[in-house]
């Protein structure tokens, strides 16, 4: 990303690294966003081990980060405004290192709810002024991949929150294999010390990652405020000054023109604007419109969904546990590599290009997407009426493999649930064994047989103290854990694992369904249930294929040029303002987006959600094709030009 410059005896204030430094800190504003979103799915499953909050509870904490992120889009731009970008990037900054240490210190549920209110305003500031402040700072020549960096550090923040999640699991199943080999007499010492692991695991999971946070509210104490920002605040000097840092004195003086020509500003001697033209001209509401439009858009993609919900969208459609794992991991490398490649590609080809081409690709996964679950989904039938028959004292508990249900043709089926206790509604699923589980089990059976009657006996009696915490067995139910865990310890590692396996097999055959709260007193009720073949692996796989062209098309098209659509398009006048109000469409249409996924899901089936996605793709595709200008290349000035219509596309 280098500007070359031609006369450099005219550019004595050039600072040839001052252009780095300020992609520098976007990136690790970036990265600061994309790790503050995917840290607490790592962190939730060692979080409610060791702070005592109810399911409520911990919902709301989770919950609680999209209401920061809508609340501070709303504000960010107006404070942008009135404060400067500048130091709201350093407000943003500071605000999520001091979440990450509030959370971090945290003994219980209000500071954790504090902490995360404030990591969710952090989050909305960052994404509301880093690309608003880069737009205004950057070259037309690169401010396509400036700002594109900022997606492409967001997507690796993700990725990096993730393999953070990974590294601390596994820490955490080390220490309790330690202090199980260390405590294994001592029951008190060994709940201290699988306590003091779990508490470990999601506390140095925040405090790492902070680390970007620091760095940049470090580093955001050293950029310049925005040029177009000062000059609208009357200092014209200043933003002189601080374009002489990038561009040569030639470019400098045509930018200043060009702000003169657009901004209808003077200064009234004390720094304050005087605005003399009205918002509800053609060149602010139209390009107003369009960025809302592509922002909400491109959340109606589904892409957040698909990527929250990936592992259980691959295991629906014929994976297994690990293989979808494997596919997640898949989808957010690739989802990561390919913003590189848009990032590269999108001052070279365009946006309004890259935007045709990833709506299209879109159009195309999700459809063929749905396509291919409606293959085995169209063959689910409604056994509501039957469930429901099933229900006792107000639970439902059940073994797939002893309900007499439908099936001709003798293949391994599933049974999904769609419940409710109140309002609250909730899906489960049940599983009989595939071909591979069949084998497995006769594997898992094999092992087992080898075993002595009084190992077998213990193994048995063991299995139902897996799902309960080991301070509330008694000393002889601890006492045949121990032993049934150093029976295991004893096999070989094959072994082991087919027990295992053929244990979760068997698991995913029960359902039973009773309410979160014993206080909770309101009828359960069966909204659907659905019985239908489950499909095979080569489905899975194909499913796992689709998303991977979902999530490139998406990386390449929306992924990089939405941020540059919301910067790029809104008028200086509006754009903090501008950018504010449609990051809180934005987070809106995510929020709901995500309110109806597993009602949704339950009630019709995946295919409905990718063809719901897909139809929302087909207005963002037509509003990129037709409505939207190619702002390669052009200056933030020539763009507002075309919108007021002095200047043709």
């Amino acid at each position: 990303m280098n500007i070359v410059i031609k006369e450099k005896k005219e550019n004595s204030g050039l600072k040839p690294g001052y252009m780095p430094f300020l992609l520098f800190i976007s990136g690790m504003g970036g990265l600061l966003a994309g790790v503050d979103f995917g840290i607490i799915g790592s962190a939730l499953e060692f979080l409610n081990k060791t702070i005592q909050v109810t399911e409520a509870q911990l919902s709301f904490i989770v919950a609680i980060y999209t209401g920061g992120g809508v609340l501070a889009s709303f504000f960010a731009g107006m404070l942008a405004d009135w404060l400067g970008r500048k130091n709201m990037m350093i407000i943003g900054g500071l605000s999520f290192v001091l979440s990450i240490f509030l959370i971090y210190a945290s003994q219980g549920f209000m500071p954790l709810l504090i902490g995360r209110i404030l990591m969710g305003l952090s989050g909305g500031i960052i994404c509301v002024v880093v690309p608003l402040y880069m737009a205004e700072c950057l070259s037309a020549q690169i401010r396509g991949r400036g700002t594109a960096l900022f997606q492409f550090m967001l997507t690796l923040g993700m990725v990096t929150a993730g393999a953070i999640g990974v590294f601390f699991t596994n820490r955490n199943a080390e220490s309790i294999a330690i202090a199980q080999q260390a405590f294994s007499s001592d029951i008190v010492a060994l709940n201290a010390a699988i306590f003091k692991a779990n508490s470990d695991a999601w506390r140095y999971m925040f405090l790492v990652a902070s680390i970007p946070g620091v760095i940049f509210s470090i580093g955001a104490f050293f950029i310049k405020e925005s040029p177009r920002w000062l000059y609208r605040k009357g200092k014209t000097e200043q933003a002189q000054e601080i374009l002489r840092l990038s561009l040569p004195e030639d470019s400098v003086k045509i930018e200043i023109n060009e702000l003169t020509t657009h901004n209808k500003i003077i200064g009234d001697g004390e720094g304050k604007p005087i605005k003399n033209d009205s918002l509800f001209q053609r060149k602010y509401v139209i390009p107003f419109i369009i960025a809302c439009i592509v922002l909400a858009a491109t959340q109606a993609t589904g892409i957040n969904s698909v990527i929250a919900y990936s592992v259980i969208i691959l295991k629906q459609a014929g994976l297994d546990s690990i293989s979808a794992s494997w596919g997640f991991t898949t989808i957010m490398v690739l989802n990561c590599s390919m913003t590189l490649v848009g990032a590269v590609l999108v001052d070279k080809v365009g946006r309004k290009f890259l935007l045709k081409l990833g709506t299209l690709g879109i159009i195309a996964a999700l459809v063929m997407t749905a396509f291919v679950y409606r293959t085995f989904e169209a063959k689910q039938i409604n056994v509501s009426d039957k469930i429901t028959s099933m229900i006792t004292n107000n639970k439902l508990e059940l073994n797939i493999m002893d309900v007499d249900l439908p099936n001709e043709n003798a293949v391994p089926m599933q049974l999904s649930i769609l419940y409710s206790y109140g309002n609250k509604q909730q899906m489960i699923k049940s599983f009989m064994p595939t071909k591979e589980a069949e084998s497995t089990l006769r594997m898992a059976d094999s092992v087992f047989e080898s075993l002595t009657a009084d190992e077998r006996n213990i193994l048995e009696s063991a299995k139902e103290y897996k799902t309960r915490a080991l301070q509330d067995l008694t000393n002889q139910e601890r006492e045949i854990f121990f032993k049934a865990r150093d029976i295991r310890n004893n096999l070989d590692k094959n072994s082991q694992k087919y027990i295992a396996d053929a244990e979760n097999i068997q698991s995913a055959q029960i359902i039973h369904i009773t309410a979160d709260d014993s206080e909770n007193t309101a009828p359960l009720t069966i909204n659907r249930a659905k019985w239908g073949p489950i499909p095979t692996r080569t489905t899975g796989w194909s499913i796992t294929a689709l998303l991977c062209l979902f999530v490139s098309f998406f990386a390449v098209g929306p992924g990089v040029c939405v941020w540059l659509a919301l910067t790029e398009l809104m008028p200086t006048r509006i754009r903090s303002m501008g950018m504010g109000i449609a990051m809180v469409l934005n987070n809106g249409v995510q929020f709901a987006i995500a309110l109806v996924f597993l009602p949704v899901v339950g009630q019709y089936g995946f295919s409905a959600m990718f063809f719901f996605w897909a139809g929302c793709t087909v207005v963002y595709f037509v509003t990129a094709a037709f409505f939207m200008p190619e702002t390669k290349g052009k200056t933030l000035e020539e763009i507002e030009d075309y919108f007021s219509g002095s200047a043709s596309n």
